[in-house]
């Protein structure tokens, strides 16, 4: 998700209903990416802001699996926060999880992973395999170390390079390879 939005209200607002352009900059040019237009002038509601950021990747993500693998209700969920009984603060996220022929597959949605120009993608392999976008070519060394990590955690990278909502090719192939 878009690292800003999350923070800002996660830590000191996190009881904020809204968040205005001039709260964080950097709202403005993504309402004009999207050409979405907000209920109220120069600001998101707590809503928009995270639909904005990354819960429409969630939500289409879900369906798209939920229809294609033809999953009922019981056996795929969205959003899901899972914590460890009696200990706090061990809260754990899940953008969709989904169970087929006895296996649990999990899928983490992320809508950017440059935050400063750096990557977050080795934070992301590490969250999923503890319960995208690769580097620039140029940073070979980093990029293969990427690919290394995700082989050996046994995940399965969609980024926009082969991914994107324009081309679901990508994603429909891993789809159908459960299908047979």
């Amino acid at each position: 998700m878009f690292e800003g939005v999350e923070r800002f209200f996660s830590e000191k607002n996190k009881n904020a209903k809204k968040v205005t352009y001039s709260e964080l900059p950097c709202l403005e040019n993504l309402v004009k990416n999207f050409d979405f237009q907000p209920q109220k002038s120069e600001e998101l509601s707590k809503d928009e802001a995270l639909y904005l950021t990354g819960k429409w990747l969630e939500e289409y993500a879900y369906y798209k699996i939920k229809e294609k693998l033809q999953l009922n209700e019981q056996s795929i969920g969205l959003g899901l926060l899972l914590q460890k009984a009696n200990i706090q603060n061990t809260d754990n996220d899940f953008d969709v999880m989904f169970v087929l022929q006895n296996e649990l597959y999990i899928v983490e949605c992320k809508t950017s992973h440059l935050i400063n120009n750096k990557s977050q993608l080795s934070e992301y392999i590490y969250k999923l395999d503890a319960l995208g976008n690769l580097p620039e070519p140029e940073k070979l060394n980093q990029q293969n170390q990427i690919k290394d990590r995700l082989k050996f955690h046994n995940i399965k990278l969609l980024t926009k390079e082969n991914f994107a909502i324009e081309n679901t090719q990508k994603f429909d192939d891993w789809l159908n390879s459960f299908l047979g």
